[in-house]
């Protein structure tokens, strides 16, 4: 169940991405192509985006790591809902206006790397992609630090990156007129789908004894 709502919480997400990812593999069509190899590089592409979140989900699972050895299991899904639920919305209420990052050495990197035209460079243009400042990752990083092992963690991120896929994959076959479809639709879904995994991780955490949702202390949810 926890790692099925990683993969819930991309399907929901690739709305974003479509927004925010599908002008770069736009541009990779465009200079590759999907005939031969350029199959290949947009599978690759994603297999690289996909492992930085993978990473992301690891390094996530290591910082709960401690909390679960301390017997804070319950109150770390807890937290993990409220993060979800807070990240996604307080930004939206204004505040954190006045913080910004320069990613631009990444996103220079990225346009050097679709020029290329290679395998390799598909791939590691994935990987940086995953590195972008992005809502909807940092909202199923929270997600994932409420995994019981560090490859629960890492595979709810696997699951994440996997349903953010379809759409971005759609983009690249359907262009610009797939992504203003989506657009319309994005902002009654994504808020709907965030609000429910974040209940979901404070039930959960809570322990009320209802099977699958929200089990008691004692009794795992996977």
């Amino acid at each position: 169940m926890f790692v099925l709502s990683g993969f819930l919480l991309g399907l929901a997400s690739s709305l974003h991405c479509v927004g925010m990812c599908g002008p770069i593999v736009i541009a990779m069509n465009r200079a590759n192509g999907l005939n031969g190899k350029g199959w290949e590089r947009l599978l690759l592409y994603h297999g690289g985006r996909v492992s930085t979140y993978i990473v992301l989900g690891l390094l996530a699972g290591l910082l709960g790591l401690g909390v679960r050895i301390g017997g804070w299991q319950q109150w770390l899904s807890i937290t993990s809902g409220i993060l979800i639920l807070a990240i996604y919305f307080l930004p939206r209420t204004g505040w954190f206006k006045g913080t910004t990052i320069n990613f631009q050495p990444v996103t220079s990197r990225i346009s050097q790397q679709i020029q290329k035209r290679t395998l390799l460079s598909s791939g590691f243009t994935g990987m940086l992609n995953g590195l972008l400042p992005c809502g909807m990752v940092y909202v199923a990083v929270a997600g994932s630090l409420a995994g019981t092992s560090l490859w629960q963690s890492a595979g709810f991120m696997a699951m994440f990156g996997l349903g953010t896929t379809g759409a971005l994959v759609g983009v690249s076959l359907g262009g610009g007129w797939l992504g203003k479809r989506l657009a319309k639709v994005s902002p009654y879904i994504i808020p709907t789908f965030v609000c429910i995994i974040g209940c979901l991780f404070i039930l959960r955490g809570m322990g009320l004894g209802i099977p699958f949702v929200s089990p008691a202390v004692g009794h795992s949810c996977h």
